[in-house]
């Protein structure tokens, strides 16, 4: 499936109502973690929450001063208390949530197509280490 599919979807295209989409997510951080990606796997959650909570990108600053923020927010929180439940990833996660959960860690209408994007990639670059 592609980058961009959110984990519900992909939960749904299974079929089998004992996998969800906590259970993918947590798959996919167990798996990167033991092959040593997990820096990796948590873009790509974050990809996949951006794609699915702000699917017109990311908001302007007039539409975060309108209500949009509240989306960011929901993005940040979701996306680190998935990624925080990794060992040792709790400072980390903690960081770049705080960086979009303020609203301007993107620019306007940005939205990633994947975990390579260079703009993510400069974010986690920042944020992350």
């Amino acid at each position: 499936m592609r980058p961009t599919t959110s984990l519900d979807t992909m939960a749904a295209t299974l079929g089998l109502a004992e996998v969800t989409s906590f259970h993918l997510e947590r798959q996919l951080l167990t798996e990167a973690l033991r092959a040593g990606d997990g820096d990796a796997a948590a873009r790509d959650l974050l990809v996949r929450l951006l794609h699915e909570s702000l699917p017109g990108g990311w908001p302007t600053p007039d539409a975060l001063v309108a209500g949009s923020a509240w989306a960011c927010q929901v993005v940040a929180a979701r996306w680190s208390l998935a990624v925080a439940a990794a060992p040792g990833w709790g400072a980390r996660a903690a960081r770049v949530a705080l960086a979009i959960e303020r609203g301007t860690a993107f620019p306007a209408g940005w939205l990633p197509s994947g975990v390579d994007d260079a703009i993510l990639v400069e974010h986690f670059a920042r944020h992350w280490g």
